[in-house]
Order: C-alpha cells, then sequence, then structure tokens
C-alpha cells in the first residue's frame, strides 16, 4: 500500500503501517512538517521558502551585529569609520567594507572598484575598502519568529545551491553567514531547514600559535581532525586567543582538504583578540567549504605576528558547519 501526500499541510492525522511507503510530491511554501510511524520519526529536511515572502535580488543593506542600515554610494570628501560600508556610483554585485579609516578622494575621484571579494581598493587618500558580498535579503512576509538565529539556510542563484545560516531577522530584512549573495543575480529558491543539520566543532592550540606560519593542529597541536559526517559546508567560524600579540596578531584560517576557506585579508583570514572575533558574515570562499566524509580539517596560521614584546597565546576557534 502507498500513501501519497501532495500537500503536507493537508496532513493531519494520517495512519500509516510498516507495510506502508509515502510519498511526499510537493511540501508546500512556509510549512515545517513532522510525519510519524511507528516509532519512526521523519522530518523534512529543507522546508522552502514561498518567493512572495522575499526580494529575489539580494540587498545592499548591511547588518553590523545590532542594527541594518542602508549602504549609500561613495561620495568625495567624505569621512569614514572602520566597519563603515559603501558602494560604487555604478552599481556592482558587492558591497565595500571601510578597512582603513578616514576622508575618502576629494579631487581625485572615485577609486576603481576591485571585484575580488576579501581584497582591498585603496584610494589616493588612504581610505581603503574591503570587497564584500551582499548578506542581506529583504523580506515580504515577517519570518522572524522561524528564521532564529544560527538556523541552517540554502539559497540558489546562478542554478547553485549554497548553504549558511541565519545571522538575524526581523520583519524586513534577513542576515546570513555563509557564502555571499550576488547582487544583481536574482534568487531562485530561499530554503530553511532543522536545527540538528546545523554541526559546531571547536578547536583549542594551547600556548603561543603565531610564531610562524603553519597549520596548527598538527605542527602545533601534534593531532588531526578528519570529518566523519556526512557531505556540509563550512559557513562561519570565530576566535578568540588569551594573550594578544604585542604589535600585530596572527591570521588564522580554518582549512578543508588542504584549502584555505577565508577570503578576509587577501585570503589570509581572521585576526584574533581577547574576546570573540567573527569572520567576516559572507567571508567563505565556495570553491573551499564544502566537505566531505574524510576531509581533513586544519586551523591555518596564515600570517605570522608582529610580537611587540608579548607573543599571541592559547587560540580557540569555533567552526559551524550546515549539512548538505
Amino acid at each position: 500500500m502507498a500513501t501519497k501526500v501532495s500537500d503536507l499541510d493537508a496532513l493531519t492525522e494520517t495512519t500509516i503501517d510498516d507495510k506502508d511507503l509515502l510519498f511526499v510530491s510537493d511540501i508546500s511554501a512556509n510549512a515545517s512538517k513532522k510525519i510519524e510511524f511507528g516509532d519512526v520519526k521523519l522530518a523534512i529536511p529543507w522546508t522552502v521558502i514561498a518567493s512572495s515572502s522575499y526580494t529575489s535580488s539580494p540587498s545592499t543593506v548591511t547588518y553590523d551585529g545590532s542594527s541594518f542600515n542602508a549602504t549609500a554610494a561613495w561620495t568625495a570628501s567624505t569621512a569614514f569609520s572602520l566597519g563603515d560600508y559603501t558602494r560604487p556610483t555604478a552599481a556592482n554585485a558587492y558591497v565595500y567594507e571601510c578597512v582603513t579609516a578616514g576622508t575618502t578622494n576629494d579631487t581625485e575621484g572615485e577609486p576603481s572598484w576591485g571585484t575580488t571579494r576579501g581584497a582591498d581598493t585603496t584610494e589616493t587618500d588612504g581610505v581603503a575598502w574591503r570587497c564584500r558580498g551582499s548578506h542581506v535579503i529583504a523580506m515580504g512576509t515577517d519570518m522572524s519568529g522561524v528564521l532564529r538565529p544560527g538556523t541552517p539556510l540554502r539559497y540558489k542563484y546562478g542554478g547553485t545551491s549554497y548553504y549558511g545560516i541565519v545571522w538575524a531577522c526581523t520583519a524586513s530584512y534577513l542576515a546570513i553567514m555563509g557564502a555571499p549573495l550576488a547582487i544583481g543575480t536574482s534568487l531562485t529558491e530561499l530554503a530553511y531547514g532543522q536545527p540538528q543539520r546545523v554541526i559546531v566543532r571547536r578547536f583549542y592550540i594551547d600556548g603561543n600559535y603565531g610564531d610562524d606560519t603553519a597549520d596548527l593542529l598538527s605542527a602545533d597541536g601534534n593531532t588531526a581532525f578528519d570529518w566523519l559526517n556526512a557531505d556540509a559546508y563550512l559557513v562561519h567560524w570565530r576566535c578568540i586567543n588569551r594573550q594578544d600579540a604585542g604589535t600585530t596578531a596572527p591570521s588564522i584560517s580554518p582549512k578543508i582538504g588542504g584549502n584555505v576557506v577565508a577570503t578576509n585579508n587577501a585570503n589570509k583570514g581572521t585576526r584574533p583578540g581577547t574576546s570573540w572575533v567573527n569572520c567576516s558574515p559572507v567571508e567563505v570562499n565556495t570553491s573551499n567549504y564544502d566537505i566531505v566524509f574524510d576531509d581533513a580539517v586544519e586551523v591555518a596560521c596564515t600570517e605570522a605576528e608582529v610580537a611587540g614584546g608579548t607573543n599571541a597565546d592559547d587560540l580557540t576557534i569555533e567552526m559551524v558547519f550546515v549539512l548538505e
């Protein structure tokens, strides 16, 4: 006997015994259902959100960890602080984060914007901008009660599915951490998953870790870590150390299968501090962020410290993976 369900919203209490087969031909948008029979529970892995519930073109709005902010076009002779964002006057597929504060060009005009994510464009007058992908989607339906921080996401554009987690969601905007969005490229699918699809792994490196470039788990920790789970994607990481380097902190990036995942700071990654430092929300290199069974995971020091009297000591890094 076979039971076919064309709309999970229509499924209430259906008796299914151990000889039955259940076919689900469609999952209604915004529906999240669990089907139970006997001792078996079947949770729907991804719930597709109705396209009417969000704007298909990613937004130039940015999220700073506490609020959503409009991204203004670049203007001359304007003061910018670290962490501010701008966009070119002739919009391209990126927004740009200020990584060297100052006042923008006056007579020299608008800079020639680079389009390599994580790379910097430096103005003649010294202000430096780091190329970022979009990390915000404008919402037409308030899904903040469903899309809680840390919820796994799958989104598709250009015929490819990408993965991330919810950073924040309001009635108007959804901020993601994970694979970057491309401004001007339409999303063809947005879906969320169950919390069990998120796996967090923590690694600790004892003592001075930034004195040289190295793979820290093997070189400093005398250990190794292989992925013994199903296919997944590394969508976020953050790091902290007990003591900072005196002058310049080392740069850290996760590696999967021998490949650096960070795009920030010319692919060098994140500089830890004595409080948690998150990677950029869309810092991952999508050519390197997928992981399969038995892949090696490493923590790479990609740029050595400038000690200046003290060393960077006792590193902790947390990596967030989303199962496919």
